[in-house]
This record gives structure tokens, C-alpha cells and sequence, in this order.
């Protein structure tokens, strides 16, 4: 009987001995790392941006701790993840050859090889900007698959075809063609394949429109709507423009340069080359806007000076002479405040107008400067102003009108506005235009009294960084859109073709 105990003793110490070894053997099993292996790859062959889905072992179920190589060199972040399957973009540079997959130390490459589709596939609208606009403006379509040939590419507005102005295979650029006002269809044909459909508004095309002339950072441009709707030409090239004034009948067009530190004049239609009429010899720093005086043969200038003082300027418009400093503007050395931008005048009455954006403030002056009368303001940030820009000046009726833009320092999310006032300060401000879409980044503001309209612009339109010039009538309704696009963008002054 001991002799049997001994033996079950024995016998179940060594059952214990063993399942230890095969548990502890198991325990360290798992923990060690999954094999790493790739078993799959659909599609096998796939365009750049396309979906591609890896199916295998021993991925990280976290995206970011796997590493996916097109051709070995070209990696494309992961942005779904599981044990088994991951799922990528092709990239831009993806080669034809195998996928490798790395995950920790580990490294895994396929059996499979991949196929780099080089091949365009139907053309596919996404978007287009702006949505809306009348007939001549140039507006841009948003896709993929457009190609770069603008041989074989076809836009249509319903089943009137207009010219592709220019093309890469995500944008396309065309003018909207003369139709009837309303919703139209947009598609886009490659060598006979075509693109899903986006809807286009057609605006009416407006009526009693002045000629626009206005400065890109990079041009001079003119713009015209007639029975066929918006025209643009570019007048002049050059770099750094600011504030602009017509001279219609004399023919003539000034505008401020402040990269060249200069004033130029030049023929309306662009046919000759601009004369300089002042420049940094006569005291400019960095001129801004301009105001002119035909009856009197005087032109005005607002110049950022960020040492001691900007400047009002006032010289004569043919260029003789120099510029002489009207008003003296103390800098404060961390603002740059007051910084004078916009200027108008009021000869009958011998006043001029002008913008202070970091003060904020629109202030009243005389054309003889200081020694006449002491700058007076006549609205400041106690009336709501922010960082004015522009300013336009209605004598018989007595009203000033203000853009106020504070979204160029605040951001998107600041509110804009188009303000009316009266002209000798008293009250307060009203604003005309609902902020919103309708203004956005409101620079300039000009006025048609003959036909009762207010035109602004705006530097970006909502969702785009095309400016747009806009119009409505003196009590902020019936608002237009009368020129929009990117050869637009950067604009700051405009001026209107009035006799």
C-alpha cells in the first residue's frame, strides 16, 4: 500500500511538472508577436487616390503604427485599421511593383505586385466657383480626370459649349456663356467620356453699369458689362498696386505703386507705357490711396510711414513740383496706428476724407492741410468701427459710406460690414448690407449717385479667395454681383468710369 501511495505521488507531481511546462510554454506563446504577412491586395491595379485594401496577419489595429511602401519608397498613410485588412490612398509617385507593410520591427512584402493605372478614367465634377454669376465672368470647375489637353475636353452649360480658357486635371477655367437667367446644367466631355452633372445659376446680367477699373497686386484691369454680359482687359502689369482714380474724359488713369514708391499715370486703354509722376525723391514711403481733383488739377495720397509719421500728401496732377505733406499723422511705435488707407474728397466744400485702419477712425481734413483746419474725426471704434478700408462721400445727401473689415486681422469668423453715416459725424452708423456672405473682406466703396447704386469690393468671396465687385442700391437692396475670378484676387481699390 506505501508502495502504491509512492508511485501516485510521483505520477501526479510529474502531471503537475508537465502542465506547468505547457501552460508557462502557452503563456509565452502569446506573447510574442503575430507573424507578419500580407495575403492580399485588392484592387491590384488602381489609380492614384484610389482605395486600395491589404488583407493579411499581424497589422497594428492602430493606423498610425503601420507603415504601407508603394514600390518600397512611397508611403501612404493608413486611415482605416484592423488585425487583418488595412486600407490606403494610392499616393502621388506611386510605382507598379510589390507593397511593403511594416509594423514595429517587422516587415512584410507581397506576393503580389501592383499596377499603377496611368489612365485618366471619366472626367468628375466636384464643385464650382462661384455657383452663381452673370454672363462673361470667368468661374473655375473642380474635379479630377480632366487631363491637361484642352483639345479633347468639352464643357458644356446645358447644350451650349463654351471654350476652356484653361485646364489641369483638377481645374478647369471657362467663361459662362449668354443664357437665360436660371439653373443650368454643367458637364464636363474627355474624348467622348463625360463627367456626372453640377447645377450653375445664371444671374441676370445687370443694367446701367459703370465701367470698373480697379489694381490687382500684379495689374491694372478694366471691367465692362454690356447686352452680353461681363468683359475684363487688363490695361497695365505691374507689381505692388494700390489706390486707383479715373480721369474718363481726359483719358487718363492714376494710380499709386507701393513696391515701386510711386505714382503713375497713363492712358485709359492701356496703350501707353505709365508715366511716373511722383515717386520716393518726393517724400513717398508707402502710398496707399488717391483721391484727384480735375478742377483743380490735385492729386492726394494717403503714405504709410512706420517711422515717426505717416503722411496726407497733396501735389499737383501733372507731376511738376513735389508733394507736399498736409497732415502729419503721429506713428505710435506698437500699433502703427493711425496707418491712413482710404481717401475721398469733397471739393465744393474743400474737405477731404480718409480711413485710419489702426486707429480705428474716418477723419475729416481740409485740402489745405493742417494749417486750415486740424484733422476731426468723425466715427471711431466708439460707433462699432473695427478697421475700416474704404470710404465714398455722398455731398447732397450727406452721407459718408464706410467698409469696415476686421476679418484681415481677426479672421473669417470676425463680421464685416458696409456702414452709412452722416458726413459731418453727427448720429451714429448704420449698416447697410447684412454681414454675411455678401461681405467678405470689404476693401474699397465707390458711388454712382446718377443711378443710385453703391459698388464695394470684396477680397474673398465666401469659400473662395476670388474677389468679387459688388453692387447695390443706396439703401442696401437689390445687391449684384457684378465682376468675380481669380484673375481678381488681391484687389484692393477700384474707381468708376463716370463723366
Amino acid at each position: 500500500m506505501l508502495k502504491f501511495n509512492n508511485l501516485h505521488s510521483i505520477w501526479m507531481t510529474a502531471l503537475i511538472v508537465g502542465l506547468g511546462l505547457v501552460l508557462f510554454s502557452c503563456e509565452k506563446d502569446g506573447d510574442e508577436d503575430p507573424v507578419l504577412r500580407i495575403e492580399s491586395i485588392e484592387p491590384l491595379t488602381a489609380r492614384v487616390g484610389d482605395v486600395v485594401l491589404i488583407k493579411g496577419k499581424g497589422f497594428d489595429a492602430i493606423g498610425s503604427q503601420n507603415t504601407v511602401l508603394f514600390s518600397g519608397e512611397v508611403v501612404s498613410p493608413v486611415f482605416e485599421a484592423s488585425s487583418t485588412a488595412l486600407k490606403v490612398l494610392v499616393p502621388e509617385g506611386a510605382q507598379n511593383g510589390p507593397l511593403t507593410v511594416k509594423v514595429g520591427k517587422q516587415s512584410a512584402v507581397s506576393s503580389q505586385e501592383f499596377t499603377l493605372d496611368t489612365s485618366l478614367g471619366a472626367p468628375s465634377l466636384t464643385g464650382i466657383t462661384p455657383p452663381n454669376g452673370i454672363a462673361g465672368i470667368e468661374i473655375t470647375l473642380n474635379g479630377t480626370g480632366f487631363g491637361s489637353d484642352p483639345s479633347v475636353v468639352k464643357v458644356y452649360f446645358g447644350e451650349s459649349e463654351v471654350e476652356v480658357s484653361s485646364i489641369n486635371n483638377t481645374d478647369i477655367k471657362v467663361k459662362v456663356p449668354v443664357l437665360e437667367p436660371g439653373v443650368v446644367q454643367v458637364r464636363v466631355v474627355r474624348e467622348e467620356q463625360a463627367s456626372n452633372t453640377l447645377d450653375f445659376t445664371v444671374d441676370p446680367t445687370p443694367v446701367n453699369v459703370r465701367t470698373v477699373y480697379w489694381t490687382t497686386s500684379e495689374e491694372v484691369y478694366k471691367g465692362e458689362i454690356n447686352e452680353t454680359g461681363a468683359e475684363l482687359t487688363k490695361l497695365y502689369e505691374l507689381n505692388g498696386n494700390n489706390g486707383i482714380e479715373v480721369d474718363v474724359e481726359g483719358g487718363k488713369i492714376y494710380w499709386a505703386n507701393y513696391l515701386e514708391t510711386k505714382i503713375f499715370s497713363a492712358p485709359l486703354d492701356g496703350s501707353e507705357e505709365p508715366e511716373v509722376l511722383f515717386d520716393a525723391a518726393d517724400g513717398l514711403k508707402f502710398p496707399g490711396g488717391i483721391a484727384i481733383d480735375l478742377d483743380n488739377g490735385r492729386i492726394y495720397v494717403t503714405d504709410a510711414d512706420f517711422g515717426e509719421y505717416h503722411h496726407i500728401m497733396g501735389g499737383n496732377l501733372d507731376g511738376s513740383g513735389t508733394l507736399e505733406k498736409l497732415y502729419a499723422l503721429p506713428v505710435d511705435p506698437d500699433t502703427y496706428a493711425p496707418y491712413p488707407y482710404g481717401i475721398k474728397l469733397q471739393i465744393l466744400e474743400e474737405k477731404l476724407y480718409w480711413t485710419e485702419t489702426f486707429t480705428p477712425a474716418v477723419v475729416q481734413g481740409s485740402i489745405y492741410g493742417e494749417a486750415s483746419q486740424a484733422p476731426k474725426v468723425l466715427f471711431d471704434a466708439s460707433h462699432g468701427l473695427k478697421a475700416p478700408s474704404g470710404v465714398a462721400i455722398d455731398p447732397a445727401g450727406g452721407k459718408v459710406f464706410i467698409t469696415d473689415s476686421p476679418s484681415s486681422f481677426e479672421g473669417p469668423t470676425a463680421v464685416d460690414n458696409l456702414y452709412v453715416g452722416s458726413l459731418d459725424g453727427s448720429g451714429g452708423l448704420t449698416a447697410l448690407i447684412e454681414p454675411g456672405g455678401n461681405l467678405t473682406l470689404p476693401i474699397d466703396v465707390e458711388l454712382d449717385l446718377e443711378n443710385g447704386y453703391v459698388f464695394w469690393t470684396n477680397a474673398f468671396s465666401e469659400g473662395t479667395k476670388e474677389l468679387r465687385v459688388m453692387r447695390a442700391k443706396l439703401d442696401g437692396s437689390e445687391i449684384e454681383v457684378l465682376f468675380s475670378g481669380q484673375n481678381l484676387s488681391h484687389a484692393n481699390f477700384f474707381d468708376l468710369g463716370i463723366y
